[in-house]
This record gives C-alpha cells, sequence and structure tokens, in this order.
C-alpha cells in the first residue's frame, strides 16, 4: 500500500486524473501499472493471484505498482460467450489497518460536490474527448487503450423511420472483437431481454470472416442484428 498518512484529496488533483487525458485517449484515468492476459501468470488450476503494491514478490508473480494518494484498481474481464461465466475474485488485506479517514460525513460530502462540475463536464464531453469530434453516422478510431492492449472506434448515430446501419469490421488478427450500442448518455438496455451486442462467437461471420452487423430499432430478419430498443439516436 502507498506510504505515508491516508489523505483524501480531490479525485481531479490526484495522480492519473480524467482532466489530464489526452484528448485521443479512450481511457478514463492515467493508468499507474497494469497487466493483461497476455502477463498474467495463471496456475495449472485456473486459478491466479495479483498484488497490490508492496515490494514487488521475488517469485516474478503477478504485481501491479501503486503511486502515493488514492488509487482505483479497475478489472476488465472480457467474455466472449455467453454461455461463460466471470471469475470469482476475492481481495484480501496484507498489511495492517489503518485509521479510518478523518473526515464527517459533511466534509466528504462537500469534497464530492466540488468535483461534480468536472466530473460532469467530462463525461458529457467523453466521445469527444475520445476520438473526436466528428459527425453523425460516421465511424471516428480507432485509437489505442493506454498500454496498447487494445482499440476503441465510436460512432454517434441518428436514424430516421425506416432507417439502419450496416456495419462491417475485419478481426484483423485481434483476440477478441466487438461491438455494442448504448444510448447518447452510454447507458445500454437490459441485454437480458435485447441484443445490444455482438461479438463473433454469437454472430455469424461473413464469407472472408468479416463481422457484418445491422444497427436499429426493427428487426430486419438477419442473425447480426442489435436493437437500438427504440433509440433514434446514440452510440455504437
Amino acid at each position: 500500500m502507498p506510504s505515508g498518512t491516508p489523505e483524501l484529496r480531490s479525485f481531479f488533483g490526484q495522480p492519473g486524473t480524467r482532466l489530464d487525458q489526452p484528448r485521443t485517449g479512450p481511457d478514463t484515468s492515467q493508468q499507474v501499472s497494469f497487466i493483461t492476459d497476455a502477463g498474467l501468470r495463471v496456475d495449472d488450476d485456473g486459478s491466479f493471484r495479483i498484488q497490490v503494491g508492496g515490494d514487488e514478490p521475488g517469485d516474478g508473480g503477478n504485481y501491479l505498482a501503486l503511486a502515493d494518494g488514492s488509487i482505483e484498481v479497475t478489472v476488465r474481464e472480457v467474455l466472449n460467450d455467453w454461455e461463460q461465466r466471470p471469475a470469482q475474485l476475492v481481495l484480501r488485506r496484507l498489511d495492517e489497518p489503518r485509521p479510518a479517514m478523518p473526515y464527517s460525513d459533511d466534509e466528504l460530502a462537500a469534497r464530492a460536490a466540488a468535483d461534480l462540475v468536472d466530473f460532469v463536464r467530462f463525461w458529457v464531453g467523453a466521445f469527444d474527448r475520445w476520438v473526436g469530434p466528428f459527425g453523425l453516422n460516421t465511424v471516428a478510431g480507432p485509437v489505442p487503450r493506454d498500454g496498447g492492449w487494445g482499440f476503441l472506434a465510436n460512432l454517434h448515430y441518428r436514424l430516421e423511420p425506416g432507417e439502419a446501419i450496416l456495419l462491417s469490421m475485419a478481426r484483423q488478427g485481434g483476440d477478441y472483437i466487438g461491438v455494442h450500442m448504448t444510448d447518447p448518455w452510454t447507458l445500454v438496455p437490459d441485454s437480458r431481454l435485447y441484443q445490444t451486442s455482438l461479438n463473433p462467437s454469437q454472430a455469424a461471420l461473413s464469407a472472408d470472416s468479416r463481422l457484418e452487423v445491422v444497427i436499429g430499432p426493427d428487426d430486419p430478419g438477419v442473425v447480426n442484428w442489435i436493437d437500438t430498443v427504440g433509440d433514434a439516436r446514440g452510440a455504437i
């Protein structure tokens, strides 16, 4: 864990703030350290252990370094098939517990409110910040994720009644490729009720191994249909 007395600072004043992100960086914070499946050491039984902070283990095990200040640890697990189940993760503390943060509920609320304006401003312009600005029904990107572990492309769509989008993507040797829709606020309809995303394990690929999907509010009678659930505007 980081050394020194715990200190709750403004989110936007910490290492790796949202506001410091480059305009073409499709990540919501600057990464201190990360590990991907390509570098993850997995035991024979399928289990793995990642040490976060402290001295790097001498056995070459999975390790994430930390920086001083409050740090967010994010796990992104990509499941290629609807039948797959997510990993069971357990967080275990290795050092001694520290005193609680010396702030009252009112002080915590005031600090959160102080960051709210910048937080909202960031998310309102998130897509334009990452890959834009760009026009409607035009694909922007792809741009690389931090650390080169993947790419992101965006499409802001606006559909008139009876219209749909035909999107065609080449896999380009990638281990995973996927497409999903959101509303203008990046909220996703309930995927248990609607088909809002597809990847090659779920879709029927074309003869040349391309992933081709139809995106729109009306079922066109094809396998690879992404349902916009009545949203005439949104993001892909």
